[in-house]
C-alpha cells in the first residue's frame, strides 16, 4: 500500500489530524479539536483550523497517533517494538487506518498478511498480529534447525538411532516425531542424489 494513500486515509479523521497539530504545534496540549477542522482550502492546499477560545490541556493521549510514532520510532527494535505492543493496550485496538500508516512507514509487509486474522469492526489487534508473526518466525527457524542438524549427521554418516536420539534431547520431541522428520528429510536426500 503507498504511504501517501495511507497518510491521506489516516489523517482524513479529524480528530487525529487534530491530535497531530497539538502535538506538533501546540506540545500536546489540547488547542485544536476535531470539530475546529474544516475542509482543506482548495487554493492554498492548507487545512482551515479554528481553535477555541479557552485551551483545554488534559491528560489524555494523542489518540493513536501516539502509537503509530512509537512503531515507526522502534520498528528497527525488535525486542523494544515487541515490549511498546504487549505493554501500550491501545495496540490491542488500533484504529486499521492507524495500523495500516504504522506499516507502510516501516515497510513490515509481513503485518498486512496477518491484519485479517486480527481485524474487527475497523479495530486491528496490532499486539497479537505481532505476536502471531514473531511465534511464526520462530516456528520457521526451528524447523530449519531441525532439517540443517539431521542433513548434516546424515552427511557425517552418523547411525539414523543416534540422529534420532539427538533430535528428542535437543529440540524436545518425541520418538515418533524425531523419526517422521528423519524419514522425510532421509527421503528428500536421497531423491537429491
Amino acid at each position: 500500500m503507498e504511504k501517501d494513500v495511507v497518510q491521506i486515509r489516516c489523517l482524513s479523521d479529524k480528530e487525529r489530524y487534530a491530535d497531530l497539530i497539538n502535538g506538533i504545534v501546540f506540545g500536546g496540549r489540547q488547542v485544536v479539536h476535531g470539530e475546529d477542522i474544516q475542509e482543506m482550502d482548495s487554493q492554498t492546499g492548507l487545512w482551515q483550523t479554528f481553535p477555541r477560545k479557552k485551551t483545554v490541556k488534559t491528560g489524555k493521549k494523542f489518540r493513536d497517533l501516539r502509537q503509530i510514532f512509537d512503531f515507526i520510532r522502534m520498528s528497527e527494535d525488535k525486542k523494544g517494538l515487541k515490549r511498546l505492543v504487549q505493554e501500550d493496550a491501545a495496540y490491542q485496538n488500533m484504529d486499521e487506518d492507524a495500523y495500516d500508516m504504522a506499516v507502510a512507514y516501516t515497510n513490515a509487509a509481513e503485518l498486512i498478511a496477518v491484519k485479517e486474522f486480527h481485524r474487527k469492526d475497523g479495530k486491528v489487534n496490532m499486539c497479537k498480529a505481532l505476536t502471531e508473526l514473531i511465534e511464526e518466525g520462530r516456528e520457521e527457524g526451528r524447523e530449519e534447525g531441525i532439517i540443517g542438524m539431521i542433513r548434516d549427521n546424515l552427511d557425517r554418516g552418523a547411525a539414523q538411532d543416534e540422529i534420532v536420539e539427538k533430535l528428542c534431547r535437543y529440540f524436545g520431541m518425541s520418538s515418533d516425531k524425531a523419526w517422521e522428520y528423519l524419514n522425510r528429510i532421509y527421503q528428500t536426500e536421497e531423491n537429491r542424489i
